[in-house]
């Protein structure tokens, strides 16, 4: 089949949720713990959504969508964050809208996720960056998002040339880390192989220590990913 929209709905704890076409062959519908973002970034798993807000839509341009094979096996990865002082219930939930498979001129889609670990955060604000990744050659963009732990301050993003081409209109800018924008993006980027997406993170490290990164609340993180078409399959780049 071919998904033409995908939903999500989180409850209120759920700092993200990701919806993996999985390598799994049988069902496990028991909670088991893992790390975050383990699929992406060890590459086992190729994922189909990542949500981070309380609903969450992606809707894919006219004739472009996801295929889903049959009886294919998708895994759901949360990460919790209950920063008070009560217990709270998280939950998850993903919507596929379907048509058949045999549907005549749909186009893949897919997902770019790139990023820097490299974090080394003294205390006081800093920002790293700008950064920049080559789009895919004849690819084009339509949606981009961020993710920052509660340290962000702001993440920016631009379409650019280089690192070094920074005059250009934000296509993301969000200082909400814990619910950041899904930005559609219009007119779509299109991508030559020549251009792609600058972007630079900052903080405010009020903790009095150092902060790296990594997958714990308390570490950071500087991550974008953008619904890109047509498929090249998951494009990671960790830079």
């Amino acid at each position: 089949m071919l998904s033409l929209r995908i939903t999500a709905e989180l409850a209120p704890g759920s700092h993200h949720l990701i919806a993996y076409r999985s390598t799994a062959t049988e069902e496990n519908l028991t909670p088991t713990t893992c790390v975050g973002f383990q699929g992406v970034a060890d590459g086992s798993e190729a994922p189909l959504l990542i949500s981070e807000k309380p609903s969450d839509a992606v809707t894919f341009p006219a004739g472009v969508g996801r295929k889903i094979a049959a009886g294919q096996m998708i895994s759901l990865e949360a990460h919790y964050l209950n920063a008070g002082a009560t217990t709270i219930q998280g939950t998850g939930t993903v919507n596929f809208t379907t048509v058949p498979s045999t549907t005549a001129n749909v186009i893949e889609s897919d997902i770019a996720f790139w990023g820097t670990q490299n974090i080394v955060l003294p205390p006081g604000a800093h920002s790293v960056g700008p950064l920049f990744a080559n789009g895919l050659a004849g690819t084009h963009g339509f949606a981009v998002t961020t993710h920052q732990h509660r340290l962000g301050t702001e993440f920016r993003i631009w379409f650019a040339t280089s690192a070094y081409d920074v005059n250009h209109t934000p296509v993301a800018d969000t200082t909400d880390w814990a619910n950041p924008p899904l930005y559609m993006v219009e007119p779509e980027m299109d991508f030559d192989g020549s251009n792609g997406l600058a972007y630079e993170c900052s903080w405010n490290n009020t903790t009095g220590g150092f902060i790296t990164y990594g997958e714990s609340a308390l570490q950071e993180m500087c991550f974008l990913w953008t619904y890109y078409y047509p498929s090249h399959g998951f494009d990671k780049r960790f830079q």
